[in-house]
């Protein structure tokens, strides 16, 4: 549940966001030096790691949420 959440919110920004640079990439051609505006390493290579990055930051705290004892969270609250 907590995998899942995080990564459908990061796959979201992440879906506006490339469609967002692919639209506003013509304005910012004149300040690239070597890439082009829509180069596609870019715009497939960084959201795929951006998505690693996420998948690996959320496993952190789910795999502790499987080793606590449900009784004890629900007395603790």
């Amino acid at each position: 549940m907590i995998l899942r959440s995080s990564v459908s919110l990061v796959a979201l920004g992440l879906v506006v966001g490339v469609l967002g640079a692919l639209a506003l990439s013509p304005f910012i051609s004149s300040l690239l030096v070597g890439v082009s505006p829509r180069d596609p390493v870019t715009f497939v290579l960084l959201p795929a790691l951006m998505l690693v990055v996420t998948v690996i930051a959320s496993l952190i705290p789910a795999a502790r949420a499987t080793r606590v004892d449900p009784m004890v969270a629900l007395r603790y609250e």
